[in-house]
């Protein structure tokens, strides 16, 4: 039975791809504003799915 080796507690892992790319986003939104926010939100639903129609409301239940 062979048993694996656990990472050093002193050595810092090394930012993968994502991470770099989510801080330069993330300090890049820190400074805008609940409306610029909103719009950027219904942009990329739009485009993650595929709508361009203007945004209705759902009625409630």
């Amino acid at each position: 039975m062979s048993t694996a080796k656990k990472p050093s507690a002193t050595a810092a892992p090394t930012p993968t791809k994502g991470v770099s790319i989510a801080r330069a986003n993330r300090s890049e939104c820190n400074k805008l504003s609940n409306d610029q926010r909103a719009e950027l939100t219904t942009r990329a639903m739009n485009l993650i799915y595929g709508s361009h129609a203007p945004q209705v409301p759902a009625r409630r239940r």
